[in-house]
Formats: structure tokens, sequence, C-alpha cells
């Protein structure tokens, strides 16, 4: 039997790994043949581990930090991957990044001028080796204290070739992440041209999502709520089964929101079922998703995203009480249903007269933003509209400025709402009504009446409280000091009256503003005193009169 030192001072066999091997000797035979079978055996070993750590556990990234570590600790020795744009994707040891740097022998793997490439580092004998094909490709770099075997060549050849393979799914994964990220920013985009009223901008962007998604004169707004670490998930499934008739996007001022626009594209009286394909869907979905629900608004122009979405807005906190935790804003009777129209439109023509003197490309910009944050704070209108909150409160104090009101007053703001609400707009042909004389009507006297009749199924005085929050700006801490209650009373009488009147009231929107326009419809018509007792006979309620 040949000695270790014998077999060591025979030549190299010639060959590929796993080729031919020459002839030995007839003394030398058994024991070399031996040999190079343990080392085949332990190569395939090696290779075995390596392939082990490249299968489907975990994602590309931590695979391939697992085979660069398995290679490095296969061998003894350290090993480094690096990307074609010099960014270090793996490294073991960690101090491997400085024993292996980043040269110009990796510059020249990583262009293509090289495929391999081998050199000495003091005791280190140092192999780089290119990943992947075409050029510019990654760089396998595996160190070793000792000079290169067949055995080592080979398994750095193969750890390469399984990375190619690796960093080509991960490429693949991130281009597809890449294309849903633009996508994604696509139909933010969308929505947020339609939520400043831009419909014609808005349809044109999305033309790049499908042809046609919002060729339509009208359309219903949808919002799902559910769990927001849940949201991801619900709406890929959403788009999936809606996306081809439908907008979907996740809403960016509430995590636990995703918002649907479905476009309906027959007049309004015969819409009522048009979109019943988006609906339905969305209905089972949260029927199947305890801790979700739904709220739709009315069908309304296309123009009007932002109103619609509002409504939704009102429809869903409805939705939270409701066993079917779904609801479509359907109000019992509508202010804008009572209103005179003729009446209507010339008081909001001249609340809404000074808006003229804004050049016409700003606009819409500036009107969409006021109907948002009419309806939700700064901060999230912000979110919505994707611009910075400054810009909201901007936008809303020139508005505020032209039209001579205070819209961070609650009576203002349901003044602005009620004239932005309007459908049309006629020029101020003979005298427009005062914002008394329109509400005084009989007809907006008996909806007053009607909405707040809800309040009275509770014992509890809440017409008193809610007028009370009214006054004090809708403050809740500034009526609990009025009324000399406890903060938590004033919440617990918002809350209910949020129930009784199936209207959004604590977190703002049009609740509000329908409320503040029934007291003063009361109030104008002599019925109803004010949180101190007293008549008001000029209430803010009834500024901008023009």
């Amino acid at each position: 039997m040949p000695t270790l030192v014998e077999l060591a001072m025979l030549p190299e066999p010639t060959g590929e790994p796993g080729g031919a091997v020459p002839e030995p000797s007839a003394a030398l035979g058994p024991a070399l043949v031996e040999a190079r079978l343990r080392g085949e055996r332990e190569h395939g070993r090696q290779l075995a581990r390596l392939l082990e750590q490249a299968r489907d556990q975990g994602t590309v990234q931590e695979r391939i930090v697992r085979v660069v570590r398995r290679l490095a600790g296969a061998l003894g020795g350290m090993a480094t991957l690096t990307t074609e744009c010099g960014q270090r994707l793996a490294a073991t040891p960690e101090e491997a990044v400085d024993m292996l740097p980043v040269n110009d022998l990796t510059w020249d793997v990583l262009s293509g001028r090289l495929a391999a490439a081998a050199v000495e580092d003091g005791a280190w004998r140092i192999r780089l080796i290119a990943v992947g094909g075409t050029p510019p490709r990654a760089v396998l770099t595996l160190g070793l204290h000792r000079p290169f075997d067949e055995h080592a060549a080979a398994l750095l050849s193969q750890a390469a070739q399984i990375l190619a393979l690796l960093l080509e799914i991960r490429g693949a994964a991130v281009e597809g992440e890449q294309l849903l990220r633009t996508v994604s920013q696509l139909r933010l985009a969308v929505l947020q041209l339609l939520m400043t009223g831009q419909v014609t901008a808005a349809q044109r962007t999305a033309e790049g999502l499908r042809p046609g998604l919002l060729d339509a004169e009208y359309a219903r707004v949808y919002i799902v709520e559910g769990p927001a670490a849940e949201r991801p998930a619900l709406a890929q499934e959403c788009g999936a089964a809606i996306s081809d008739r439908a907008l979907v996007v996740p809403c960016p001022a509430f995590d636990s929101h995703l918002i649907v626009v479905c476009p309906v594209r027959r007049p309004v009286p015969g819409a009522a079922h048009e979109d019943r394909a988006v609906e339905e869907p969305l209905r089972q979905m949260v029927g199947a998703r305890p801790g979700h629900y739904l709220g739709g608004s009315g069908v309304r122009p296309i123009g009007e995203a932002a109103g619609a979405y509002g409504e939704a807005v009102r429809a869903l906190a409805v939705a939270r009480f409701q066993p079917e935790r779904s609801r479509l804003y359907s109000p019992r009777t509508g202010l804008h249903e009572v209103l005179e129209p003729d009446a209507w439109a010339r008081w909001a023509a001249g609340v809404l007269h000074p808006l003229d003197t804004v050049p016409y490309a700003a606009r819409d910009p500036l009107l969409g933003t006021v109907r948002l944050a009419l309806d939700f704070p700064a901060t999230a209108a912000a979110r919505i509209l994707g611009v910075s909150r400054n810009t909201v409160r901007a936008r809303t104090s020139r508005a505020g400025a032209l039209l001579g009101l205070d819209l961070t007053e609650a009576a203002d703001r349901a003044t602005a709402h009620l004239a932005l609400r309007t459908a049309r707009r006629l020029p101020a042909q003979g005298p427009a009504p005062t914002l008394d004389a329109l509400l005084a009507a009989t007809p907006v006297v008996s909806w007053a009446r009607a909405l707040l009749r809800g309040l009275d199924a509770d014992r509890r005085d809440l017409r008193s409280t809610l007028r009370a929050w009214i006054a004090a700006n809708t403050h809740v801490e500034t009526t609990a000091d009025r009324l000399g209650v406890h903060v938590q009373t004033v919440r617990e009488h918002l809350r209910s009256a949020e129930r009784l009147l199936e209207q959004q009231l604590l977190a703002g929107g049009g609740g509000v503003h329908d409320l503040v326009l029934a007291f003063a419809a009361l109030e104008a018509a002599g019925e109803a005193p004010n949180a101190t007792g007293s008549r008001r006979d000029s209430g803010q309620a009834r500024k901008g009169q023009r």
C-alpha cells in the first residue's frame, strides 16, 4: 500500500472532473482509485449541500447568501459575490469584504474582458469567476490558504452556475416588482387626478392600465376596510376579480382602506345595477372576512369623485353597525333633493363667483383640494392628493380668502360645502337668495326635522351636545368644558348620534356639514335655540350670504 507522500508525488490526472482517469501503475492503482473515489464522493456531497442551499426555502437573497456561505465553509476559505454594479451581494465571513476587495481585476471580470482570473495575495490563493453569460455580470470570488485543487476549482465553477440561476430568478423578481410598483403608482396617479377633478387627464392616464377603463360619465366609489396587514392580499384578490372593470387603489391616507372607482357608463336613472359586476364580488370578499366592511357612494358624475369618496366614507361608517357589514350611501332624503334648484344655483353662483378669478389651469386642482379638505383632515387629504399638508392648507386658505369664509370654522365649512355641491352654475340673473332664506324654505325645514328626529330614540339630550359641539367648532374638549361634563361623555354622545343619524361625525366629513345646516335651517325658521339657549340672529352658518 503506497503512502500519502507517494500518492501526493503522482502527476495530476488530466481531463475534466468526472472524466477518464489515466491508467495508474499496477502497484499504486487500487490505492489511487480508492482515493479518487473518496474525493469524488466528497465532491458529490459538497455539491449536494450547495444545491440544498439553493432550494426554494426563503427569499432568493437568503438562498444566494446560503450558497456563498456553504462554498466558503466546504473549502475552508472565504467567498464574496459582487453584482454587476460592484455591490456586495454576499460575503462570508464578514472580513471577506476587506480581504477580497473589489479591484481592477474584479471589474475586468464584471465587464466581460476576462471570464476568470487567479491571483496570489500573500498566503491567499484567490480565484475570480464570472457568474452569468452576458456582461455586465456578477463575480464570485473565492480565497483559500492553499493551492486550488481540482475539487476546489470544480466546486467554485458549479457554485457559479447555481448562483447564475438564482440571480436570474432574482432579476425576474425585481423586474416583476418594478412593474407592479409602476402599475400601482399609475393607479394612484389616476385616482389623484380624479380627486382634483382633472377627468380628461385621468382618463388618458388610465389608458395605460386598460383601454377605456374610465370612459364613462358617471362613477361609484367603494371603500373596503379591513386590517392593514391584510390589505396587500385583499388588493391582489380584488384586482384579479374586478381590475378590468374598475380602478383598484390602496388608499394613500388610511392603511386599512382599499378604494375602488367603478365607472358607470349609462345615465344615473338607468345605472342602478350596471356596477353590480363590481359590487357583488366586493360584498362576497367582505362577507367572507370577519372584521372587513364595505361602503359605497351613490352614482355621481365622474368629475365629482372627491364627493363620491366622501359619500363612501359616510356609508362605511354606517356599515360598521350593519350585520352584513356593507352599505351603499343612501340618505333618507338628501338636502340637495329639497333645495329649490334655481335658488340654490343662484346663491351658489354668488358664493363661488370669486373663484372665477383663478386661472383655469389652477382652478380644478384648487377646487378638488378644497372639496377633500372639507371632508377630511389636511393630512388625509394631502396623502390622497399626493401633495404636502402645507399645499392643502395653502390652497384651502386661498379659497377661503377668495370666498370670504374661514374654512377652519365648522359653519363656514358647511357653507362652502353646500355651495360646491350645486349641480350647475348659473349666471347671477336677478337677486340671489341669502343662505337664511334658502334654508328657511318649508321643504328644507322638513328635511332638518326628519334628520334630527332620529336623535329622539336616545333618552339623553343629544341635541344639546351636538349644538354645543358645533358652537365649539367640533372640538370635543371645548364642548365638554362648556357643558361641564367629561370628555368621554361628549364622545359617547357623538358616537350614539353617528349610529342614530347614520352619519360620520367624529372623523369629520359631510355628516358634520349636514348637521350644521340642519340646525341652521331650524334656527332660520325660528325653531332651534343655540347651545347657550339664545337665538342666533347672525350665526356663522349664515356667512357667505351673497
